[in-house]
């Protein structure tokens, strides 16, 4: 019995995602929610020394884990478009992060204190 279980959970395909349209840039992207993996590897690439965000590093980070082509599920940006998707409007960047931060089942605390939400 606990086997089937075991195996039921392991095969489940639980990644969410949310398709946004950014009419700023004339697309529509989707947000992918990241593996357990992923989303504390996320978490901690924008965390200072002392636990607080670095928010020059969140929205990138954030973006460019999770944002990808809704038609061929490749994912748009890798970390050489950081310092370039801090130059756009931070207005969409922080839609698209919200977005991201809700498919991955962060909140305001999971980013505050640098842990799980």
């Amino acid at each position: 019995m606990r086997a089937d279980k075991r195996e039921k959970i392991l095969k489940a395909m639980d990644l969410s995602h949310e398709d946004l349209e950014v009419p700023e840039w004339g697309v529509t992207i989707r947000v992918v929610s990241p593996s357990g993996r992923e989303r504390t590897r996320i978490v901690t690439s924008f965390m200072n020394d002392d636990g607080t965000p670095d928010l020059e590093k969140m929205y990138p980070a954030l973006i460019i884990a999770t944002a990808s082509d809704p038609e061929t599920g490749e994912r748009l940006f890798t970390a050489d478009d950081a310092e370039a998707l801090l130059d756009k409007n931070g207005r969409v960047l922080e839609r698209i992060a919200r977005a991201a931060m809700r498919v991955a089942g962060m909140n305001d605390d999971t980013i505050d204190v640098g842990k799980d939400g």
